[in-house]
């Protein structure tokens, strides 16, 4: 089983897939939990520095990488021609396919053996978050930009079970900023707010989904405890269980 935890900043991700892997091990049920970006694949290294702020040269220098080691080129040139590389919502979309294509074969490693994988964001967030308009852009081109982002993650394996972790933009800025952290690059308002409008518009279209593509929206605003326990019931309302 393939499950999928999608959301904006704030929402408790990686706490509830913690949580949803502690109860499948305490029924004895092999689970694996993952995320992304990854933190085993070049690309997914430096996309986490990325998103704290780092410019892609500095990135690839913290982490000793040089230009031939990214292989970014390739994927540009075959999917990105209409696209200005130095656009970052297209640069975070090229890292992040490349880091997806060697995070899914991993994934496929641990489902054929029986494992269940629990993860932390998939390819969803690359719509939701690389799909937004930028300023000046038109709806129809921002439409088309996103049309693309999935095309591009077209051949990635669907998960059995997308569960949205529904929570408002300004509840998640107040989760962010209790946190007292150093604040990432899409950690703000208007990042959140086009983010979330983009989630909820594909969680809601029903053309989306399917038998095999399942997928539920959980309030996220519960208690950590309230939202594990609605994430287990809608996973065996969809596929059996206690």
């Amino acid at each position: 089983m393939f499950i999928v935890l999608e959301h904006i900043d704030g929402a408790g991700g990686t706490t509830q897939a913690k949580a949803l892997a502690a109860y499948l091990k305490d029924i004895e049920i092999p689970v694996e939990v993952t995320a992304e970006p990854t933190t085993e694949s070049k690309y997914g290294r430096v996309l986490r520095l990325m998103q704290r702020g780092y410019e892609l040269k500095e990135a690839m220098d913290s982490l000793a990488l040089k230009e031939e080691d990214m292989e970014i080129a390739t994927l540009i040139e075959l999917l990105y021609k209409k696209y200005d590389v130095s656009d970052k919502q297209i640069l975070y979309s090229i890292l992040y396919t490349l880091d997806r294509a060697q995070h899914i074969r991993r994934i496929k490693s641990l489902l054929n053996r029986g494992t269940w994988v629990i993860c932390d964001r998939y390819k969803l967030s690359s719509l939701a978050y690389q799909g937004i308009a930028k300023m000046g852009e038109s709806e129809e081109s921002a439409r088309l930009k996103q049309e693309d982002i999935m095309e591009a993650n077209s051949g990635f394996r669907d998960p059995d079970l997308s569960i949205l972790l529904d929570i408002p933009v300004e509840e998640s800025l107040k989760r962010i900023d209790k946190r007292g952290e150093t604040k990432e690059v899409f950690e703000n308002r208007k990042t959140l707010e086009a983010a979330y409008n983009i989630y909820k518009g594909y969680f809601e279209d029903d053309s989306n989904w399917s038998n095999t593509k399942k997928r539920c929206v959980v309030d996220a605003t519960q208690t950590p405890e309230k939202v594990t326990k609605e994430i287990i019931r809608q996973i065996c309302a969809n596929f059996g269980g206690n």
